[in-house]
């Protein structure tokens, strides 16, 4: 008796989670197909009032969930370098919505002490420190963008740090201090398969020219042969 008591409820809170991914799907279709995004709320309707149908405390969850799922989705902003994506953030955070950087959380990568920077100095060598010891990020970009491989190596050891940082910050913002636009500016947003996680992705792009002239005006050490193997 208690078997199947434990059983049926079971089922009920299953059904109820499952109203999160649903929720969810809605609203990343919001932008997208609205078919899916229908198929998504008649799902909803259909399962929740089965389950308020069944019991009321389930249906009731089945609905917050839905709700819930659909506070998750987040807003995915992406672009090559320099093509003025901290501009458009910049007018974002003036509607209130909160972007969270990825460039900024890769910069804490290069921190001394840190897991990342050991395996990079060890990779590379300690020649492209700094006379304090931290890296210089100037020589590094010259060394890694002319060479795949050394693009290839970056990325592995980096990605899954910045990803979880950027799932962290991500509920801070929506649980902690209840954001629902909460978005993400990141340059490798499809590559790291974070824009499964956004709805809408924005797309930023510019001119090569305009790229190249922006990137020597941030860094007067970087050449142009440096900056057409950033964009490249």
């Amino acid at each position: 008796m208690f078997l199947k008591f434990f059983l049926d409820k079971c089922i009920l809170c299953f059904l109820a989670l499952g109203s999160i991914p649903i929720g969810y799907i809605n609203r990343k279709n919001k932008f997208r197909k609205i078919e899916n995004q229908k198929y998504a709320l008649f799902s909803s309707i259909v399962m929740n009032s089965f389950l308020i149908y069944l019991n009321k405390f389930f249906g009731i969850l089945g609905i917050f969930n839905f709700f819930l799922g659909n506070y998750l989705c987040l807003i995915g902003i992406t672009g090559g370098i320099a093509v003025g994506k901290s501009t458009f953030c910049n007018f974002l955070k003036k509607k209130d919505v909160v972007v969270i950087n990825a460039d900024e959380i890769t910069s804490k990568i290069y921190t001394k002490d840190s897991i990342c920077y050991k395996k990079i100095v060890k990779h590379f060598g300690e020649n492209i420190l700094n006379n304090d010891k931290s890296i210089n990020r100037t020589l590094l970009r010259k060394i890694v963008f002319n060479n795949e491989e050394n693009v290839k190596y970056i990325n592995k050891i980096t990605h899954t740090y910045i990803i979880l940082q950027i799932i962290k910050e991500c509920l801070k913002y929506k649980f902690l201090y209840f954001k629902y636009n909460v978005a993400i500016e990141a340059p490798l947003l499809i590559e790291t398969k974070l824009y499964l996680l956004t709805s809408p992705v924005i797309l930023l792009k510019s001119s090569v020219r305009n790229q190249i002239k922006r990137i020597l005006s941030r860094d007067k050490n970087c050449t142009y042969d440096t900056a057409m193997g950033i964009i490249k």
